[in-house]
């Protein structure tokens, strides 16, 4: 009894504490307060409330009078048969349960939390309306940490309400220039933290699990239930917390009567790892489902109006599937620990399903370029200005690297709708780089600034490549994209500045970012090639798989041993295409092309069925 009368002391001290910072809630919204941070000190205050909450709540019992009691409604459709005949018998209705309501707190202060943010929304607060989202992001952050599943989805969707309201207005709505560029940098940061809220709670929900193992996991199970206070030193989510107290308070009633522990330490960990298997796999299931729902459609489906804040939220976006892919790997690691603890004679029917969705975060990436590649070409390619971020240049490698990755893995749908888009924004690249190179020395003008021309030639010779490799590809369409680009007056002299591109890298001694990364892109098709049985293990003439090619385009880029490819993609798209061209028969080419088109040549001279004359003989 003075336990309870302590944890209901607690509660009304709380409920005052609150309820003062709603007086000072109401006060902050409703009039003009001469103190500016006035709104910023009170949301950080209820934040640290909540993050003191979320430390304390594992070791709080789940019926302590510390919580508020909420009514709770039947299920009507499962009630047992004496409440539901007398129900029926009564014409009443099935009267609810107060049961403690595990979130009275929390929602007591994101509702606060939700009415101080609009407050700083005006030009000269939005910087405090930043710094509150950034700590209400690390609070979701530790709320996944402690499997605060539910708290962190309440904290997020109270932020999120607050950024989508704030993303949806062009302008602040105030007279004091509002609209101008700090506006426009709110909102831009405000885009930010709209997508890192959810990367924050992936993390924090995977910290939890990383390096765990099965035996600190049994050591874990063990110590939670054997004393009565073992569940509340657990650190468990409310989930296991509940079924940690009743093992730990039926084993203890066991050694008052029986003066030694009946429960079996296998049934234990059974138990225990079920209901945690539970918690990891809905959590993540869940998740998954609420990132489709809340982040990725909706900007998927948007208009894009506004470029900057839609290509940065697609990027951010971008980033979280990628963490999502890998970290997917630590959630399946927990969950094999887990199951090892199932018990297979109990036939447990309620072990849940534990297999986790790792094809969506693949199908999210291929949403986001596409989206990507429409807004990209909306982007200015202004000069660039270091105070702000290079969204189109950030977009740009982006695609390139999307368009690559889709061509080599035959993705061709995707590789089909990114190409022209990423051969359009490399021109838009090029023009760019003229104003942002022209300080620069001639050297450095010659490295970075024919990138994108070198960059079009490679993939376009990766398309020609991929679809002797694995037909049909997407060459005949970027074929056609080609004759449209060289039908017109300038063909000349674009083809000319190809080659002389190509001709200048071949002479210029020095490892260059672009160069690293070509290499790095051949090495992954030399992986692609050995894959499909194309290599060259001595590179040596003679007969290898690579003779054997079908196509002696393949064969003249077999890898050889440990998986180098000595031509460079850009070469076939010259030899193989743009010489082949009639306008283009007196073009100047590189030495490289010229010596990958003899090779494709040799080759198919050897693949050439003999002359009857020849195969006749002499008479």
């Amino acid at each position: 009894m003075p336990r309870e009368v302590q944890q209901q002391a607690a509660h009304d001290q709380a409920a005052t504490v609150l309820r003062i910072y709603g007086q000072l809630t109401d006060l902050i919204q409703t009039r003009d307060v001469s103190e500016s941070r006035a709104a910023e000190r009170i949301a950080l205050e209820l934040i640290d409330c909540w993050h003191a909450l979320s430390a304390y709540k594992p070791a709080i019992p789940t019926k302590s009078k510390w919580y508020s009691l909420a009514p709770t409604h039947p299920n009507w459709l499962t009630l047992n048969h004496a409440q539901l005949s007398m129900a029926l018998a009564t014409a009443t209705s099935a009267q609810p349960k107060m049961m403690p309501d595990p979130l009275w707190a929390e929602n007591v202060i994101a509702g606060y939390i939700g009415r101080l943010l609009p407050t700083l929304s005006t030009p000269g607060e939005w910087e405090r309306a930043i710094r509150v989202l950034d700590a209400a992001t690390e609070l979701i952050f530790y709320l996944a940490v402690r499997l605060q599943v539910v708290e962190a989805r309440l904290l997020r969707r109270t932020i999120m309400t607050y950024v989508r309201d704030v993303l949806s207005k062009s302008e602040s709505g105030t007279s004091d220039g509002g609209s101008g560029s700090g506006w426009n940098l709110f909102r831009m940061a405000a885009a930010d933290r709209a997508v890192l809220i959810y990367t924050r709670f992936w993390l924090g929900l995977i910290r939890r699990f990383e390096d765990l193992d099965s035996g600190r996991l049994a050591s874990s199970f063990d110590k939670a239930v054997t004393t009565v206070q073992g569940p509340y030193e657990a650190g468990a989510p409310r989930q296991l917390l509940e079924m940690y107290e009743r093992i730990a308070y039926g084993i203890e009633f066991e050694q008052r009567t029986e003066h030694q522990r009946v429960t079996p330490g296998w049934w234990v960990n059974h138990i225990a790892a079920r209901t945690l298997s539970q918690v990891l796999v809905t959590a993540i299931q869940e998740f998954f489902t609420q990132i489709r729902a809340e982040l990725i459609d909706p900007l998927v489906a948007s208009s894009g109006a506004d470029a900057p804040l839609v290509t940065i939220q697609v990027l951010d976006c971008l980033e979280l599937v990628n963490k999502l892919t890998f970290h997917l790997r630590t959630a399946e690691q927990t969950v094999a620990a887990l199951n090892t603890f199932r018990h297979a004679p109990t036939k447990d029917e309620l072990w849940p399903e534990t297999s986790l969705p790792r094809e969506v975060p693949a199908s999210l990436a291929e949403q986001l370029y596409r989206k990507l590649g429409q807004v990209a070409l909306l982007l200015d390619p202004d000069p660039h200005d270091s105070s702000r971020p290079d969204l189109f240049g950030q977009s740009y490698r982006l695609l390139f690297n999307a368009t690559f990755h889709a061509l080599l893995e035959g993705r061709t749908d995707l590789a089909r709708q990114l190409f022209p888009i990423t051969i359009a924004i490399a021109d838009r690249a090029r023009a760019r780089l003229f104003t942002d190179l022209a300080a620069q020395s001639t050297r450095d003008q010659v490295i970075f600034g024919t990138e994108p021309l070198l960059d079009v030639m490679e993939l376009s010779g990766y398309a020609l490549l991929m679809s002797e490799l694995d037909a049909p590809g997407i060459w005949t369409e970027v074929r056609a994209l080609w004759d449209s680009i060289f039908a017109g007056d300038t063909a000349p002299a674009l083809a000319g500045q190809m080659s002389a591109v190509l001709s200048a890298h071949e002479n210029l001694f020095a490892l260059t970012t672009g160069g690293i990364l070509r290499t790095e892109r051949k090495m992954a098709l030399a992986e692609v090639m050995r894959k499909h049985g194309i290599a060259d293990p001595s590179g040596m003439p003679g007969e290898h798989s690579a003779d054997r090619a079908e196509s002696a385009i393949v064969a003249a880029f077999a890898p050889w041993d440990p998986g180098f490819i000595a031509p460079e993609l850009s070469d076939l798209f010259i030899a193989e295409y743009l010489k082949q061209r009639p306008d283009m028969a007196t073009l100047d080419i590189p030495r490289g092309a010229e010596r990958l088109r003899d090779s494709i040549n040799r080759r198919r001279q050897r693949r050439r069925p003999p002359q009857a004359s020849e195969a006749g003989g002499t008479e």
